[in-house]
């Protein structure tokens, strides 16, 4: 909480929000939902563009990844191109990899 100088005290946090509610709303509003997953096929530079417009993203934790259940109800699953030498990234360096590309 002190490295993000309070921002923390500032982001808004909603708590009992229903995850499929939410995906189907997004998805009603024209978002694509794209889930991490180890086991992808693609990373995001190979979905194509118009996918890309509007994107909400699922991701998982460190250790167990993004639910299986929420990966069924993606649009798209895609992997993070990382070195071998790496076993896993924390939630917020994957979604900063992704918000970047």
């Amino acid at each position: 909480m002190r490295g993000s100088s309070g921002t923390f005290l500032r982001v808004p946090f909603e708590f009992d929000v229903d995850l499929v509610d939410q995906i189907n709303f997004l998805r009603s509003k024209g978002y694509t939902i794209i889930a991490t997953d180890l086991h992808a096929k693609q990373s995001l530079r190979q979905i194509p563009q118009h996918k890309l417009r509007k994107m909400a993203f699922l991701v998982g934790n460190e250790g167990a990844g993004t639910n299986p259940y929420f990966i069924e109800l993606a649009d798209e699953t895609v992997k993070i191109p990382m070195s071998s030498e790496l076993e896993s990234l924390n939630v917020a360096v994957a979604h900063g990899i992704l918000s970047r590309n």
